[in-house]
């Protein structure tokens, strides 16, 4: 994206796999990134290619992950304000969730109960 949008050399531009989580991990960090460094404004770039790890016939999975992409401009003037970020992880329940041989295997129902009990609070 940053050879496509002709931006400058200076600009910083990486990556990181975090699937669902990447949005609020990257927001966290381009603004850690603004604060620490008196940057105006940043654009954090999104995108879950899921149908290419997702198994169709795999109910558990495929009902819940599509392909998707987005871009927030991230700036002084915001009309929405991220206030503190919160992180948690549950690694010894990672097995619920998991990519084995490119492909997507998830317990679905642990993954929800976790998206719909822990996450909110």
């Amino acid at each position: 994206m940053h050879g496509k949008s002709d931006l400058d050399n200076s600009c910083a531009a990486f990556d990181i796999s975090l699937g669902c989580s990447g949005y609020v991990y990257g927001l966290m960090i381009i603004r850690s990134f603004m604060e620490a460094d008196g940057l105006k404004c940043g654009l954090l770039f999104t995108a879950d290619p899921y149908s290419k790890m997702v198994n169709p016939a795999d109910k558990n999975t495929a009902l819940l992950f599509g392909d998707a992409a987005t871009v927030t401009l991230i700036s002084g003037e915001a009309v929405l304000l991220a206030r503190a970020f919160e992180c948690g992880t549950r690694g010894r329940e990672g097995d619920s969730l998991m990519c084995k041989d490119k492909v997507l295997i998830m317990n679905g129902r642990a993954v929800f109960n976790f998206s719909a009990v822990e996450v909110p609070q």
